[in-house]
């Protein structure tokens, strides 16, 4: 199996239920419609000034990896369903000091993984032959954008996090 560089792509978690993810290599393009947030933490804990912030996670198994439109050697799929594994690894983020606007961070981020693509749900083993198995490889930037600092009790401010976004 030869390894494809993803070339560009965007994997973004907005709070609890906002998550999308999109590949493009030299020979593919893939839209995952995520169902779950896999390892990755949900955007939304209250960081205080100097908190590590660690937004590396795995992406996982057909559940989490579900099902989305693809392009591959020059055929289009209107709807494939996906397994594999996909690991995001991205320098910490410490959190900022207080203030009161919104704050954007970033880091460098590497990305290795194996995905597989079906025609139908393999989830039972039944999914007929693979569309396509690529190993994958990647880097980019990882920006992690956090609200106004508030009071969090016992004289203590933080501020939460909203969204990760992830850039290839």
């Amino acid at each position: 199996m030869a390894t494809q560089r993803v070339t560009e792509g965007l994997l973004y978690f907005y709070g609890i239920s906002g998550r999308g993810l999109t590949l493009h290599t030299k020979h593919m393009m893939a839209t995952l419609e995520l169902g779950d947030t896999g390892s990755f933490p949900i955007p939304s804990n209250p960081y205080r000034t100097g908190d590590v912030i660690n937004i590396s996670g795995n992406l996982g198994g057909g559940q989490t990896l579900r099902s989305g439109p693809a392009y591959y050697n020059g055929t289009s799929f209107a709807k494939l369903w996906y397994e594999g594994s996909l690991e995001f690894h991205v320098r910490n983020i410490m959190a900022p000091a207080e203030s009161s606007q919104p704050v954007m961070k970033r880091a460098t981020f590497k990305f290795a993984g194996r995905l597989k693509a079906y025609q139908s749900n393999n989830g039972s083993g039944d999914g007929g032959p693979a569309v396509f198995d690529v190993k994958l490889v990647g880097k980019g930037q990882a920006f992690v954008h956090l609200g106004i600092s508030y009071e969090l009790g016992g004289g203590s401010l933080g501020r939460d996090a909203r969204a990760w976004l992830y850039s290839f």
